[in-house]
């Protein structure tokens, strides 16, 4: 029963170390392309868009993260009724997964919201518009890292006994 544990500890785990690697292989996909970019005069309009998905990206990382765990929780309280230990870890393996996945969207938004920028001739350092998409992407990490499952989380939220 114990390897079956640290087994799917691990599992979790990888998937959450995968989820930040997507995002983390993305920024720097973004920071070679940016380089290769010529950057020119961009007026205010065309910094409208990618200014505003940064701002709705910031927002929703919020929400996301507020939605996930409230979601989550309610895993977390089925996972803890249920005797059978494959079942909590299947329980608390899809909410971590799921929470990771809400807050994981509104990263992807702000770096999408970062390419239309860069690739529209705009530089990855006008932070009067890449600022937003910045702070989703810090906050994201901060999360994830917050998030991430060590072996007493893992108990406490399925109501495993160590």
């Amino acid at each position: 029963m114990n390897d079956e544990l640290n087994t799917r500890l691990a599992t979790i785990k990888i998937i959450h170390l995968a989820m930040a690697a997507g995002i983390s292989f993305f920024i720097l996909f973004l920071f070679i392309q940016a380089g290769r970019v010529e950057p020119r005069q961009v007026d205010a309009s065309e910094k409208t868009l990618p200014r505003l998905i940064g701002m709705v990206s910031l927002g929703l990382i919020f929400v996301s993260a507020a939605a996930g765990n409230l979601l989550a929780r309610k895993n977390f309280a089925r996972a803890k009724e249920t005797t059978d230990v494959t079942a909590k870890l299947q329980l608390f393996n899809a909410a971590h997964i799921m929470r990771l996945a809400l807050i994981e969207g509104p990263a992807l938004l702000a770096l999408v919201g970062l390419v239309i920028h860069i690739f529209g001739g705009g530089s990855l350092f006008d932070f009067s518009v890449t600022g937003f998409h910045f702070a989703t992407i810090v906050v994201f990490y901060a999360l994830w890292t917050i998030m991430f499952p060590g072996k007493e989380s893992v108990y406490k939220a399925a109501g495993l006994n160590p």
